[in-house]
């Protein structure tokens, strides 16, 4: 599997927003764009304009050659399916204190004995 240039990514990134800043006429972001790229990439991209599309498509065409095909991504495993029917929560806890199962007072009931309330009462 080939492995992705991330620096090669950034460099054609920074690249691309120092050309945006000089054809807007940002000056300032456009100066400090290119100290970034002569510091961390020793790319002086303060060159004659007639130099500047070569670089620049240079650069991009670098980072696109080195790019993986994308990662294929599963998706995320279904959670079952709770009980459908509705029921009233005070009989069941009722029905589960005969059963001496132990449920909370209050809040929600386990689906566990909500299952089992449902199968004794022919799944009302």
């Amino acid at each position: 599997m080939a492995t992705r240039d991330i620096e090669a990514d950034y460099r054609a990134a920074h690249l691309d927003e120092y050309h945006a800043y000089r054809r807007a006429g940002r000056t300032k972001d456009a100066a400090r764009v290119a100290a970034l790229l002569r510091e961390r990439y020793g790319t002086n991209v303060e060159q004659s304009e007639s130099d500047e599309p070569q670089s620049r498509a240079a650069g991009l065409e670098r980072a696109d050659q080195e790019r993986p095909p994308e990662a294929a991504v599963e998706p995320k495993p279904q959670k079952p399916e709770k009980p459908a029917a509705k029921v009233d929560a005070k009989a069941v806890r009722a029905w589960a204190a005969e059963q001496g199962l132990e449920v909370p007072a209050r809040g929600k009931l386990p689906d566990s004995v909500v299952e089992a309330y449902q199968v004794a009462h022919g799944g009302e």
